[in-house]
């Protein structure tokens, strides 16, 4: 079986690099297609079966203009992958990966499922309005939408899909969550009790940067403190916002360390307590459940990309991203249940298991390939 993976995303973030070896565990063969801007060197890598092509196919001035850009794209990835091979294409997102999956569709009659994430929702369909249009035809053509969490499924089909539209691929819709490196399960903290606090050790890891909301975590932790709860705020990344980092390295009870690999990084979990990311947007939150897994309870932004995953007071609790007083609230709530809510968190780590998921899509490949009449019924999990 042969998927075209089309990812821009591929060179910042190794979901993807985790799904693809997972497939290729399968025996599925990936084409994965890497649009990169002009600067970049062209690229063709062999990787364990795959073939990964990273093409420069567009300059900055293209960016201005979607359908230009898309144009060049479309015009490269035709001339390096040899389309005839191609059973079916995996668009990770929905503009612009979808746009060249739907034309490819159009040419050749290859089916495609299609992926939407934080850009689609909070960028394309919010401020491009010309381009909605696009995006529910890309919808309404694929033969799968893949939505990476129960709320960006919801917020999108209640804003921008019209009734008509929502009956015809109402069938079509699943919900698949990302997984987390099976460093992470293999890894897994053993049962944590602990229900009094003489410190409380607040962790956070990823960039620091405005998304990721920072500035509204301190003033929390400022209230915390008036209450007389002794914190301590632990950041952990790369520095992309000097603004903000600036503005962390003002409050004695914050302390920055720079990016740590998987090793280093696991210890450091294991010595706090709550780990807290109330990002403005998010398509996912890979170190929730990187969190999770050492049984740490998670704070986590309302409306976006993990909300929904559990149930609110499971693994922890979604906040409004910019109410500190919500985060609060929510960091006092996990106190106070805190040895049930880290157990929780142990117990549903397993839901972002690559493995798993990988049995999920592939089923969704055969079962695609099989309507269009090449039998893969052979190769099912059963």
């Amino acid at each position: 079986m042969n998927i075209l993976q089309i990812c821009p995303d591929y060179y910042n973030t190794k979901l993807y690099e985790n799904l693809f070896l997972e497939l290729r565990k399968q025996d599925i063969k990936n084409y994965i297609y890497v649009p990169t801007n002009n600067k970049n060197s062209k690229k063709i890598e062999n990787i364990d079966g795959d073939e990964a092509y990273f093409i420069p196919s567009f300059n900055n001035f293209d960016r201005l203009s979607f359908f230009s850009k898309q144009k060049k794209i479309m015009k490269k990835l035709i001339e390096e992958v040899d389309i005839e091979n191609i059973d079916l294409v995996h668009a990770h997102t929905l503009f612009s990966s979808g746009y060249l999956a739907y034309k490819l569709n159009e040419k050749y009659g290859i089916p495609y499922i299609v992926a939407i994430r934080n850009t689609d929702l909070n960028v394309f369909f919010k401020y491009m309005i010309h381009l909605r249009s696009l995006g529910i035809k890309i919808m309404k053509n694929a033969k799968k939408i893949i939505f990476i969490s129960p709320k960006y499924r919801d917020t999108i089909l209640e804003k921008y899909v019209d009734r008509e539209t929502m009956m015809s691929i109402k069938d079509n819709i699943e919900v698949i969550p990302n997984g987390i490196d099976e460093f992470w399960h293999k890894n897994k903290r053993s049962q944590l009790k602990k229900d009094k606090f003489d410190k409380l050790n607040l962790i956070y890891v990823g960039e620091v940067n405005k998304n990721k909301n920072i500035v509204t975590t301190i003033k929390a932790i400022e209230i915390l403190r008036e209450k007389g709860i002794s914190v301590q705020f632990n950041i952990i990344g790369k520095i992309s916002d000097t603004k903000i980092y600036d503005y962390i390295c003002k409050f004695d009870f914050v302390n920055y360390y720079k990016p740590l690999n998987k090793e280093e990084l696991i210890k450091k979990y294991r010595e706090n307590d709550i780990f807290v990311m109330p990002s403005i947007n998010e398509t996912f939150g890979l170190v929730y459940a990187e969190a999770m897994s050492q049984g740490i309870p998670i704070i986590y932004s309302k409306n976006q990309g993990f909300d929904k995953q559990f149930i609110d007071g499971i693994v922890g609790f979604s906040v409004n991203s910019l109410d500190e007083n919500e985060i609060v609230i929510a960091i006092e709530n996990i106190m106070k249940n805190y040895s049930n809510i880290s157990i929780n968190c142990l117990d549903k780590v397993k839901k972002f298991n690559w493995s798993d998921i990988e049995k999920i899509y592939r089923k969704i490949y055969i079962k695609i390939l099989n309507e269009i009449g090449v039998n893969y019924e052979r190769n099912i999990y059963k």
